[in-house]
């Protein structure tokens, strides 16, 4: 197995092992969205993922990305006044671009279920 393949399969192993950590909530059975703070540089990115989206804040400002493809770890994609917003992370480590200006590499924190 070549070094693209095995980063496939690790990637496929991480989204198999996230979607096993969502829990139902008490009160209506709905899965909980998964939350992890990574740090970028001085900035703290919040994140919220569910499905096929997830929900970014980066201090005042949210973002609302949905998953695009990715030859290795989890993509998510969307708009912002500024321009397009990209968010990449693969294992504990993340890239944001948010309006063409791409942040340092984020840096997994913390997460809750």
């Amino acid at each position: 197995m070549g070094a693209r393949e095995m980063l496939r399969a690790c990637a496929s192993c991480v989204a198999v092992l996230l979607a096993g950590c969502a829990t139902a909530d008490e009160k209506d059975g709905a899965p909980k969205p998964i939350e992890a703070v990574f740090l970028c540089g001085d900035d703290i990115a919040r994140t919220q993922f569910e499905a096929d989206k997830m929900t970014l804040t980066l201090g005042a400002a949210r973002y609302v990305l949905y998953r695009a493809p990715s030859g290795s770890g989890a993509r998510y994609t969307g708009k912002s006044a500024s321009g397009p917003v990209e968010f990449w992370n693969k294992g504990r480590e993340a890239r944001l671009t948010i309006g063409g200006q791409t942040l340092p590499t984020c840096q997994q924190h913390g997460y809750t279920r």
